[in-house]
C-alpha cells in the first residue's frame, strides 16, 4: 500500500512538489505561491482540489486543509475563485 506522500506524489497532484518525509499539511503557503510562479495557478489549485474532494470522507482534515489552502492562495494572489 502507497504513503499518503507517494500517492500524492505519483498519482494524485504530482504538481504540488511534495517533498519526500514532508506531510503536505505542513507545507506553508510560499510553497504553493511559488510553485503558482512556476507551474502556474490552474495546474496548482487543480491539485489542492484534487485534495479536497478525494479526502472528504477518508481523511477530512486534509480535504478541510486544502480548501482553506485554496482560499489563502487565491487571497495571496489577490485573486477569487
Amino acid at each position: 500500500m502507497k504513503t499518503l506522500h507517494q500517492w500524492i506524489n505519483e498519482e494524485s497532484s504530482p504538481v504540488l512538489e511534495v517533498p519526500e518525509g514532508t506531510d503536505v499539511m505542513d507545507l506553508p503557503l510560499k510553497h504553493f505561491v511559488s510553485l503558482v510562479k512556476k507551474k502556474g495557478r490552474k495546474d496548482v489549485i487543480r491539485g489542492l482540489t484534487n485534495l479536497e474532494v478525494w479526502f472528504k470522507h477518508k481523511k477530512p482534515s486534509l480535504s478541510a486543509w486544502a480548501k482553506k489552502m485554496k482560499a489563502d492562495l487565491n487571497d495571496a494572489l489577490g485573486e477569487n475563485d
